[in-house]
């Protein structure tokens, strides 16, 4: 016993020991390796964090070994300010004067510190100078044009006329529309826009009538349009014109085939494509001349799939590719100001979207970035008119998941709909009843930047109110179609169905309730919406969305033999599926010809196929949701209001109502003036959860 005890004693004497010899020798790091170390984190590694605790570590504790220490401080001032936090100025000055004799040190810094007052002092000139201006806004304000070069007009996608191409007179506010008045087609569909130089033709891209998109011209004048260029596997999406102006800027998105972006010029006179640049796997968007025309600035994601994107200029003499704005930040492209000697982009450095300058000059970048404007918020730029007026569009999209109590004969709400949640207020969609009643799953972005893809799937404790959130893996960049019946909970409780996208394209993923984790089920190269469990939960449902061809075919998926069974494809548009609870049929909505008018049309058709059966028709309205109640008597749907007149499209709001399987009159539940989509039926027939939303564009 005694052995055992003196051995124990030694035990943890020689532990003890060991430990102080250890912690001597991390002590011993000298200076220069812990120096060698903060450089590895800034440099090699990009850890901007970890490298200013290094460089702290060695200001503190080597005081005397100036040399090092006055380098730490420096390169402290460098990490901070590539963080974009004003701890920079401090960390520079610090240099100044705590190390005077370090001279070359010194003379670095006191450039760096001179660089960021005179940035301090432009911002606070800017905030100061730069006023802004509403110019308009409401739900039919669309942000996808510019204004002209001549600053009269703003070009836009008037959805009030179903998505025609129409222009804004600015001093009047008075519309003016162009293609509704010259093209055959009653159903346009305009994307984007681009003025000409002299301010008297727009290029734009166009849905033509064999389901595909062109690049056309149009004057203002009222002349007919013309085809441009034209290829069925490719999106061409005009983005601006050369100065002289005989070419147009196109980005050629061949989504079809290879997924492959090319930039390229297409000649006004004879449609030609001269191809600049490939860039494959990355999205480019805003592309824009330099007032002489030797030059296009652009921005693209800094790595493939990245949220996050970088700045850059094109020279078309040299045809090569010149980094003018690289930062970890997220920087868009805003466009050249009318000199051409500087670009606005915007940057979430800071922590909010702010509006930057950087001067140009030869195509490459002079100095350092100066604030103009805090926290714009991520807008759409519109252009410059000739005054140096900057033109910008916000786009706001408010959607909530609403919860409320019908009564036991499903005729009146005995609770209002109300919202789910009073935190992250306008972020929250697709919610999904689990089979036992007890909890509602739903997708919230709950991100500073609100994008779609940094949304995630968050489940709900009905009686508690806690919530569990279910983590998005980062190779799926985004859940949900919050619109096309974004989640379905399995019959047995365990599983939940959504959509999303990864690195091979579309996919339906299978999440594990219980632990989160997350499979993959299938993938298309197309688009999916609606996928819903069957009755039995043996099978999935859902749609395919094949925009080349114009279909949307119901596919049956086995869960057991992973066999893909295609069971109905008459129908073009097949919008809202849903199964039936008693698994004898599936409801979808769509839209037909009725008396010159295009109205929506509510349709059952035999969950083994064959052909469909119409509930009802929506004569003044469209369906926007659909979902069966607990008897699968019933179906309960959303009916997005709007009054034809002529040919425009007003929006009025949705209704509730429920119909029959049999048909029959409707009966309507509920009005509000925002969109209804995503409807969900609870367990005991009463709640109701869907999904609200209203959106609106502002021109600033």
């Amino acid at each position: 016993g005694m052995n055992k005890k003196k051995n124990l004693i030694m035990g943890i004497f020689l532990l003890a020991g060991v430990s102080f010899l250890f912690s001597n020798l991390v002590q011993q790091e000298t200076a220069k390796e812990l120096f060698e170390r903060g450089l590895y984190f800034e440099e090699t590694k990009g850890d901007l964090e970890k490298a200013i605790d290094v460089y702290k570590q060695i200001v503190k504790k080597f005081p005397h070994e100036r040399t090092t220490a006055a380098q730490a401080q420096l390169h402290l001032g460098y990490c901070f300010e590539k963080l974009g936090l004003k701890e920079a100025q401090k960390a520079y000055q610090n240099v100044i004067d705590k190390y005077p004799e370090q001279k070359e040190v010194v003379k670095i810094a006191k450039e760096k510190l001179s660089i960021l007052l005179k940035a301090q002092a432009l911002a606070e000139k800017g905030e100061k100078e730069f006023r802004i201006r509403k110019v308009c806004e409401g739900s039919d304000v669309d942000v996808s044009g510019e204004v002209s070069p001549d600053g009269r007009y703003i070009s836009y996608t008037d959805w009030e006329t179903f998505g025609h191409l129409a222009i804004y007179e600015i001093a009047t506010g008075k519309k003016h529309d162009l293609t509704n008045q010259t093209e055959d087609e009653h159903w346009g569909n305009v994307i984007r826009s681009s003025w000409s130089p002299d301010s008297k033709q727009i290029a734009y891209m166009w849905w033509n009538e064999d389901a595909f998109w062109d690049l056309r011209i149009i004057g203002i004048d009222g002349s007919k349009p013309r085809v441009l260029y034209r290829d069925k596997d490719v999106f061409p999406q005009p983005a601006d014109w050369s100065p002289d102006g005989k070419h147009i800027l196109t980005i050629l998105e061949n989504y079809y085939k290879d997924k492959v972006n090319q930039v390229g010029l297409i000649s006004v006179r004879d449609g030609t494509v001269s191809i600049l640049e490939t860039l494959k796997g990355r999205a480019v968007y805003y592309l824009y001349f330099s007032p002489d025309g030797r030059y296009i600035a652009y921005d693209y994601p800094q790595k493939e799939r990245s949220q996050d994107r970088d700045v850059f200029i094109y020279s078309i003499e040299e045809k090569r590719e010149i980094p003018l704005v690289q930062h970890l930040a997220n920087d868009h492209l805003g466009g050249w100001t009318p000199d051409g000697k500087n670009i606005l982009f915007g940057s979430n450095r800071l922590g909010t979207m702010d509006v930057w300058a950087i001067s140009v000059e030869e195509g490459k970048a002079q100095g350092s970035p100066r604030l103009v404007k805090k926290d714009i918020g991520l807008v759409s730029p519109m252009g410059f008119a000739p005054d140096g007026s900057f033109y910008y569009g916000l786009r706001i999209n408010i959607r909530d998941v609403y919860v409320g109590t019908l009564d036991k004969e499903r005729e009146k709400f005995l609770v209002p709909p109300e919202k789910l949640t009073g935190y992250f207020v306008g972020r929250n969609v697709s919610p999904e009843w689990s089979p036992d009643g007890k909890y509602l799953a739903y997708i919230s972005i709950r991100h500073p930047d609100l994008s779609y893809g940094s949304n995630s799937l968050y489940i709900r404790d009905l009686e508690t109110g806690e919530e569990r959130e279910v983590v998005r893996p980062p190779e799926i960049r985004w859940f949900g179609s919050f619109f096309m019946g974004g989640i379905s909970w399995s019959p047995d409780g365990r599983s939940i169905i959504l959509t999303g996208r990864d690195k091979k394209g579309q996919g339906i993923y299978v999440v594990d309730v219980k632990t989160g984790e997350m499979t993959t089920l299938l993938h298309s190269e197309v688009r999916l919406f609606s996928p819903s469990w069957s009755a039995d939960g043996k099978a999935v449902f859902f749609t395919e969305r094949h925009d080349k061809e114009g279909i949307s075919p119901v596919f049956r998926y086995d869960m057991k033999t992973k066999e893909k069974k295609e069971i109905y494809n008459q129908n073009p548009g097949i919008f809202y599926m849903a199964p039936s609870p008693d698994g004898k049929l599936l409801a979808f909505a769509t839209f037909e010809k009725y008396k010159e008018e295009t109205i929506g049309v509510l349709m059952v058709l035999p969950v083994e196929g064959g052909e469909p059966r119409e509930v009802v028709k929506i004569t003044d309205g469209g369906c926007m949701a659909l979902a069966w109640a607990p008897d699968s008597r019933e179906i309960i749907y959303g009916k997005s209001l709007y009054a034809p007149s002529g040919s425009q499209r007003i929006e009025q709001g949705s209704e509730l109502w429920k119909v029959s399987v049999e048909g029959g009159e409707p009966q309507k539940l509920w009005k509000m003036a925002d969109q209804i989509v995503g409807v969900r039926v609870h367990p005991d027939g009463q709640r109701l959860a869907f999904t609200s939303q209203t959106s609106w564009a502002e021109i600033w």
